[in-house]
């Protein structure tokens, strides 16, 4: 049965998973950035040079038990003399080479280095010395950044700014220091530009010539485009670092995963650069860098993790944070909110990357708060590096991640998104109901890989390709639960919406061409009950809100819930509808070979992000649960608000348990976790426990057959556990 799949056919299937990886591809002995990165870098100021100690620096590194500095190298300010044309080298320099001293520094006590350029563009003085080397809008003028002090005149990927001038600085960085690698900040490119090389590289890609402006009829050119020129850079510096040796790491600065409009605008995508970095570090800091400061939810770091496994499971996943705030950078990030953010990471088999905007180390910054505040948390890292450096998230769960879908339905912002917000929302559910999950990447999407989970959740996965659908059919076929959302392949890849659901069948509903949106007074109406409602009492009506996609269902199609037409709140008296009863489906099964279809024509996951309601959390957590018995926690009285995880070593063949309490943090403003008392749970193994080992905190373990018995008596803000089988 697929529910009795060993945990190792999971392995191998996931050492399939993107970017044309497979099992051989892994090297015998393992490069240094493909172990655990415990990373600090110092973005330095120009007079931050002034009385820079590399000594100092080197002594917190080790205080503090990070193994790798990322600091400046060049690009916009050079922190070493260089006599080149183009070159700003820092006023504070007084004849001092930074660059080398902090190496020299590092390397004498066995400290990884990775230098940091910065080729985003340049002030208007140096701009007037080249200006055909930079970025030019379809009417001529020049390209200009003006979120920048003072305005930066941009370059572009097949300019002589980013390729020449830029390949020269980086060989000259890794001829004349001992630099481990490079980290290239600000990789991306907004937007198209029309300059010579762009126009001759649009004509070799396309076979004719650069439209002159962007419109709609072109705009799916323009990106494709993009995409065609990010890669192409990135591969260029990535062949360019790798002269000096496989062991020189690149890694490049790259939004993924909730970022689309970064995505759409620059052309580059985690899945994509992912090809061309050594390791995976996404920004993931608490506060997002704009104006408006919004917090993120607490599990994002470990959804970081999990999804940058599926983009591929032999590169290092680094959350890219910092201790001190990204939008009030001189300040410290919230104490306890920050912590949680890292344990969740860590407990996801996560490195870590700290990332600071003033003074030499964080015990000179202006705001010291934070300056030790990871230190045994780091430490406890690097005590444990061999219990979670190579270990991968075990699940039988998965959520589908559709770049494509995202481009044509994901927003930044959640009120106009359709598509990241279905994503999270089910992610929430799945956190607080324990609920063990993890990503599929669709880039990366094989039978092997689907033949390891039971369950597959599409949150309103707006496109599919053919290869999809076929492999996403047999998969049904075959014994699997699918649950689809909203719009789930009802567009094509140019994002034009189709006459009906392209897995409609698979659904067992057609689409009536119509979508009906309400906020107050929409609900379901419950029409029949089964073990998809048996938790819910009391009632006819249950919650809904925002979208529903009208269908028909299909002969044979278990309707479950069915639209009430949304109806006035005033005047309450005449707050009524004569008939609730519809044929709109919003909650349907459908059988399908050895397997089931659950369809949601509304957003549930959409609907929890906002809402939090009980109604919504509920059916989602039952469609998952229905008819499962793989690996999860059973008996539980774990709260909802300390978030579970489980990865697995198959190397050293022991599992890595952990939970990260998140207990009234929720708010930023919250100085300390809620400690809990007496947590206990069974976790159900797909093989007996020989024995354990407490890494963190304390419990009374049992081991039994294929189940492990757990009972811990408080827990403050983490607790780890390594099961040896």
């Amino acid at each position: 049965m697929r529910t009795k799949i060993h945990y190792n056919i999971f392995v191998l299937s996931l050492a399939l998973i993107s970017c044309n990886t497979n099992r051989q591809n892994k090297p015998a002995s393992l490069f240094w950035y493909q172990k655990q990165l415990r990373i600090l870098q110092t973005v330095l100021r120009e007079p931050d040079a002034i009385g820079y100690d590399a000594r100092s620096v080197v002594r917190y590194m080790q205080a503090s038990e990070y193994n790798t500095l990322v600091v400046n190298a060049g690009g916009i300010i050079d922190f070493y003399p260089d006599s080149m044309e183009m070159s700003r080298a820092n006023r504070f320099l007084a004849g001092r080479d930074l660059l080398e001293e902090i190496t020299a520094a590092c390397k004498k006590e066995n400290i990884r280095v990775i230098a940091r350029i910065d080729f985003r563009g340049v002030e208007e003085e140096r701009y007037k010395k080249h200006p055909h080397w930079f970025a030019i809008n379809s009417d001529g003028s020049p390209k200009i950044y003006t979120y920048t002090t003072p305005v930066f005149y941009a370059p572009c990927y097949h300019g002589y700014y980013r390729n020449e001038y830029a390949i020269n600085i980086i060989k000259k960085i890794l001829t004349r220091y001992p630099v481990d690698g490079i980290w290239y900040n600000s990789v991306h490119c907004h937007d198209n530009c029309w300059c010579p090389a762009c126009k001759k590289a649009f004509r070799e890609w396309s076979g004719f010539e650069m439209p002159q402006s962007k419109n709609t009829d072109n705009r799916m050119l323009f990106e494709d485009f993009r995409k065609y020129s990010a890669e192409h850079y990135l591969q260029t510096i990535y062949k360019t670092v790798k002269e000096f040796g496989p062991e020189k790491a690149f890694v490049a600065e790259i939004f993924g995963m909730y970022k689309s409009e970064m995505m759409k605008r620059t052309g580059m995508g985690i899945t994509m650069a992912s090809k061309y970095m050594d390791f995976l570090p996404n920004v993931c800091f608490i506060t997002h860098s704009h104006q408006s400061i919004e917090y993120n939810n607490a599990n994002y770091s470990a959804s970081i993790i999990r999804y940058l496994r599926s983009v591929n499971p032999f590169k290092q996943p680094v959350i890219l944070f910092g201790s001190n705030q990204s939008t009030h950078r001189y300040v410290a990030e919230e104490s306890q909110y920050l912590r949680a953010w890292v344990f969740e990471s860590i407990a996801s088999g996560g490195s870590v990357w700290n990332c600071l905007f003033n003074g030499a180390h964080p015990g000179l910054m202006h705001d010291r708060r934070n300056a030790c505040l990871l230190k045994d948390i780091i430490r406890f890292m690097k005590k444990n590096a061999n219990c979670f450096e190579n270990a991968l998230p075990v699940f039988n769960t998965a959520i589908y991640f559709s770049e494509n879908s995202s481009n044509i339905c994901g927003d930044d912002k959640p009120e106009t998104d359709y598509y990241f917000t279905e994503v999270q929302g089910w992610e929430n559910v799945l956190n607080a109901s324990h609920i063990f999950y993890g990503f599929i990447n669709a880039k990366g999407i094989n039978t092997e890989t689907l033949k390891s989970i039971h369950t597959l959740i599409l949150p309103n996965t707006v496109y599919l390709s053919e290869k999809e659908i076929l492999l996403i059919t047999e998969f049904v076929q075959q014994g699997g639960t699918l649950i689809a959302s909203g719009a789930t392949s009802l567009y094509n890849n140019l994002g034009q919406k189709l006459d009906n659901f392209a897995l409609s069948g698979l659904l067992g509903v057609r689409f009536n061409k119509k979508v009906h949106y309400g906020a107050s007074n929409f609900y379901q109406k419950i029409r029949i009950k089964n073990n998809l409602i048996e938790n819910i009492k009391d009632t006819e009506l249950l919650f809904n809100l925002d979208s529903v996609y009208e269908c028909k269902p299909d002969a044979g199609t278990i309707v479950i819930t069915t639209m009430v037409p949304q109806f006035n709140s005033q005047p309450p008296e005449l707050a009524w509808i004569e008939d609730m009863e519809t044929d709109i489906p919003v909650m349907s099964i459908h059988k399908a070979g050895k397997g089931q279809v659950i369809y949601f024509s509304n957003l549930p996951g959409r609907i929890f992000y906002f809402t939090q309601n009980s109604d919504i959390r509920c059916l989602m957590v039952n469609s998952v649960n229905n008819k499962y018995s793989g690996v999860q926690i059973t008996h539980s009285n774990i709260p909802a608000t300390v978030h579970t995880h489980l990865i697995y070593d198959s190397l050293q063949k022991k599992y890595i348990l952990s939970l990260v309490n998140n207990t009234g943090i929720a708010q930023s403003s919250s100085d300390k976790a809620i400690s809990i008392n007496d947590i206990q749970f069974t976790l159900q193994l797909p093989e007996g426990i020989k024995y354990h080992n407490n890494l963190f905190g304390d419990a009374e373990v049992r081991c039994m057959i294929k189940h492990v018995k757990l009972k811990i008596r408080r827990i403050d803000e983490f607790y780890s556990v390594a099961l040896h089988n």
